[in-house]
């Protein structure tokens, strides 16, 4: 999901707004496949402008898809992870905001609960 999502992002510039994602087998055969789908309302975003607030708002229009962005939290470490290792090097900085900006939303969102 991190590796689908960073691509979405950083490969071709959309924001991920309300894709869905979907695991999907083949009757008689013993492959499993993640598909993206429904792309309707993905908006493009400037990958080199450094403002990430679209990518924020997209991943918690979607939030029950994706782990709560607690830093410490074993799921959402992993996440993490996997989603940098996936971004092209000259997009990490971007990448990195993105993430630093989940998790500062979700430490907010919890503090006013």
């Amino acid at each position: 999901m991190a590796e689908l999502l960073a691509k979405v992002h950083w490969d071709t510039g959309y924001d991920g707004r309300d894709i869905e994602f979907v695991l999907a087998g083949a009757p008689y055969a013993p492959v499993v496949r993640f598909y993206l789908i429904d792309f309707n309302q993905v908006r493009e975003f400037d990958r080199l402008g450094g403002d990430v607030t679209t990518l924020v708002d997209a991943f918690f229009a979607n939030d029950p898809y994706y782990p709560r962005p607690i830093p410490g939290e074993p799921l959402y470490d992993i996440f993490k992870e996997t989603y940098l290792r996936s971004c092209d090097t000259g997009y990490r900085s971007g990448a990195d905001r993105f993430l630093r900006a989940i998790e500062e939303q979700e430490a907010s969102r919890t503090a006013a609960k």
